[in-house]
């Protein structure tokens, strides 16, 4: 089987979106039911909470970026939410597998 080869016809900026809030259960699968809505699935997912602070770290990188500024927008709107920031990463080439 071929190596994964990369085409740079398909390249895609990685999103991060970090989330601060209150701990809460929900908040954590209402961020990702955004996602989720778009028939997205996060490249990698981080969650930590203590007595004090929830922070979600979320990547992404099919979504583009007028419709990323909008999930940022609504989970800003979420009660609890503390800040959101979204940062673009440089674009890179993904990878395509051949059979």
């Amino acid at each position: 089987m071929p190596a994964a080869q990369l085409n740079p016809d398909r390249l895609s900026a990685l999103r991060q979106w970090t989330v601060v809030a209150t701990p809460g259960p929900q908040l954590l699968l209402k961020v990702l039911g955004l996602f989720a809505l778009q028939d997205v699935l996060p490249v990698s997912l981080h969650a930590e909470a203590d007595d004090n602070q929830l922070t979600i770290i979320l990547d992404e990188q099919r979504l583009d970026h007028h419709r990323s500024l909008l999930i940022a927008e609504k989970i800003r709107s979420m009660i609890g939410v503390v800040r959101v920031d979204l940062v673009d990463h440089p674009a890179r080439a993904m990878a395509d597998e051949t059979a």
